[in-house]
């Protein structure tokens, strides 16, 4: 109110800082100019000029003489001696006004990685923004793009900063509301030992999720498990039926071009010669079919990424899958198919054309 006086309040022994000064209107005037704009009625702002001597503790202590103070916003400061003037205005009624000390992250914008639709909106990466946060607005500049933020749906806009500076920008404009809320921890190697110090004082009452145990609990799904086990089962007995398939292949064409061969060993051609030739075709058989499963099998791998779930617990995956090949379980099991082919191969190369005079075929007329 108009006139002067002196402000004083008991601060409990704890105490060991001064945050700053906090400026606001009464609930009820507060209250009577809401419902006026409310009404349409045309008001000015609330404004006013506050004269601040020495900050004085214990009746006579100074504490501080407000030097290097500043009203982020809503007003200007200016310093005299001893004397701080604060012109201020209300632009929001309910809005509280901080008179503080000045911190390093003022009038500097917050380097941010955001995702792309905040990017978008932001006008690219470079661009200045700004993230309201109601009591308090910190000035942001974009220098990163990032498609998903490990906790928040993929869909969901997130900004990624630097705690420290997060935390100094917030709470100068609203302190007490830049305290985090969630810890992340990384220990890949001494997990057991976080976990564990997690479940003692004080650490117990914190409400704790563990990516691993996540991945454990899916992995030991029923519905899951099942999935595994028989598209486990339903690729070993392909590759057994491959295998077979070929070795039936291979006899197949030794007895539909029977006449063939019958020609060709009564022309002079050796019967090594013939094994080779029927070697050489059943290496290439074996190349080709594992090329074309091979694109076959990558092609419909993206396919079934794109389509599968995680188990039958939720709809959509968060985090979404991406195709992760066992590359040596794979690898180790083409090598297995391929060898297996090439021998079923050799061995019947090896058993033809070993008798003592060339075979005619069953239809031969001679």
């Amino acid at each position: 109110r108009p006139g002067s006086q002196t402000l004083s309040g008991t601060l409990p022994p704890s105490s060991r800082r001064v945050l700053g000064l906090e400026l606001r209107l009464p609930e009820n005037e507060a209250f009577t100019h809401a419902h006026q704009e409310a009404e349409g009625e045309v008001s000015a702002a609330p404004s006013g000029v506050l004269t601040l001597g020495k900050l004085v503790a214990d009746g006579s202590r100074a504490v501080s003489n407000l030097g290097g103070w500043t009203l982020a916003a809503g007003g200007e400061v200016t310093q005299a001696g001893a004397r701080t003037t604060i012109s201020f205005a209300f632009e929001d009624t309910s809005a509280r006004l901080f008179f503080r000390p000045a911190q390093a992250t003022d009038k500097r914008s917050m380097p941010v990685v955001v995702s792309r639709d905040i990017a978008r909106a932001a006008g690219g990466v470079g661009r200045q923004t700004v993230l309201d946060f109601q009591d308090v607005q910190v000035p942001a500049r974009v220098v990163g793009i990032a498609t998903r933020l490990p906790g928040v749906p993929s869909d969901s806009p997130f900004v990624l900063a630097a705690g420290a500076w997060l935390s100094t920008a917030i709470g100068a404009g609203a302190p007490g509301e830049g305290t985090p809320n969630e810890v992340w921890l990384a220990a890949p190697r001494g997990r057991a030992a976080v976990a564990a110090g997690l479940r003692r004082p004080p650490f117990s009452s914190l409400v704790v999720d563990s990516r691993s145990a996540i991945e454990r609990q899916l992995a030991d799904d029923p519905l899951a498990h099942a999935t595994a086990l028989a598209l486990g089962t339903a690729g070993i007995v392909a590759l057994a039926l491959a295998v077979l398939g070929f070795w039936v292949g291979v006899i197949s064409e030794l007895r539909d071009e029977r006449s063939d061969f019958f020609d060709l060993e009564a022309q002079g051609l050796s019967p090594g010669s013939l094994r080779s030739q029927l070697r050489t075709r059943s290496v290439l058989l074996v190349g080709l079919g594992l090329a074309g499963g091979a694109g076959l099998g990558a092609l419909l791998a993206q396919l079934v990424v794109s389509l599968v779930r995680v188990s039958g617990t939720t709809d959509v995956p968060e985090p979404p899958l991406r195709f992760d090949p066992a590359w040596l379980v794979s690898g180790l099991g083409v090598g297995a198919l391929a060898v297996a082919a090439l021998l079923v191969a050799e061995g019947t190369s090896l058993g033809a054309f070993r008798a003592d005079r060339p075979e005619r075929a069953s239809w031969s007329l001679e």
